[in-house]
Formats: C-alpha cells, sequence, structure tokens
C-alpha cells in the first residue's frame, strides 16, 4: 500500500489534518481519514492537498466545504508567509480566495450561500453570507453552504436590566 505524508495544523482551536496528494477514490480517502483520526485523537477533519501546473486543491475527505481547512490549506502552499491565492476547494463549484496576513494569520473567503435568491441577504462580519430573521430578543442568522448550515443566535443585551440576576453560585 502506498504510503501518504501529512501535517496537523491548527487554524482556530480545532486540529485539520492535510494530507499531500489528492486521492480520487473515496473509500480510500476515508480508510486514510479514519487511520489519521484514530493516531490523532485531536484531528477534528482531514483534506487532500496538491498544486499541479499553478492550480491549488483541497479535497475534504468526504468531500464537504471546510473553510479551517481552506485556511490550512493556503497557509500550507504559502508556507506561513504572506500572500493570497486562489484554491479548489471541495464542496464549491468556484475557486476560492485564501491567505496569510504579514502576522501569519491565515483567512478565507466564505462561500456564497445555496440559494442567494430566495434569502435575505446578510453579511455577518462583513464577509459570512446568510439570512437574518428579526425577533424581540434579537436575531437569529442562518448561515447556508453547500455542505453545511449554521444558527447564530444573537441575543440583545440589557446592560441596565430592571432586576439584577442572583448569583447561584
Amino acid at each position: 500500500m502506498k504510503t501518504y505524508s501529512y501535517t496537523i495544523y491548527r487554524p482556530a482551536g480545532n486540529d485539520t489534518a492535510l494530507v499531500s496528494g489528492i486521492v480520487k477514490s473515496k473509500a480510500l480517502r476515508k480508510k486514510i481519514n479514519d487511520a489519521i483520526m484514530q493516531k490523532n485523537a485531536n484531528v477534528e477533519q482531514v483534506g487532500f492537498i496538491e498544486k499541479i501546473k499553478g492550480q491549488y486543491r483541497l479535497l475534504m475527505a468526504g468531500g464537504e466545504f471546510c473553510g479551517n481547512a481552506l485556511r490550512s490549506a493556503a497557509f500550507a502552499f504559502l508556507n506561513g508567509k504572506p500572500g493570497e491565492i486562489k484554491i479548489k476547494v471541495s464542496g464549491v463549484k468556484k475557486p476560492l480566495k485564501a491567505g496569510v496576513h504579514k502576522k501569519g494569520n491565515a483567512w478565507a473567503q466564505m462561500p456564497i450561500p445555496i440559494s442567494p435568491a430566495s434569502s435575505t441577504p446578510m453579511f455577518l462580519g462583513n464577509t459570512t453570507p446568510g439570512v437574518v430573521f428579526p425577533n424581540n430578543t434579537g436575531k437569529i442568522h442562518i448561515i447556508q453552504m453547500p455542505s453545511a448550515s449554521q444558527l447564530v443566535v444573537e441575543k440583545k443585551q440589557n446592560s441596565h436590566p430592571k432586576k439584577w440576576p442572583k448569583n447561584r453560585a
């Protein structure tokens, strides 16, 4: 059996293993994924990366999109040096921009929502597309991407409540 080399990155506190070379077989990707995760209990996701003819690619073990893996891949491709590249990522149709800031922090463009025509556009932090449903306690954001959806509840802060809560410690 062929051996594969990998490196573990920690883009946002959750470890991402990136394997050198794209593996086309879904079954083989799963075997490699399972072996890495069994050996490294801290790894949360596994991706496969390669650069061929100037094109950067990231394929997740399950074929999904992963923002932290995209950030990790940019860091790997740029050897941690400042810059910006476009990476073809699984779970997304078009290549996405990703890179490393001067201080060494990796960043990545997030994909467009699944169905922008059927939602009210909203950007959280000016980068993450989603949908907003206001209610009387704050806002509820639904962020949809091709491979995942997230629900963020933004609660209104009352800096001067009529009654302060009792300490229940």
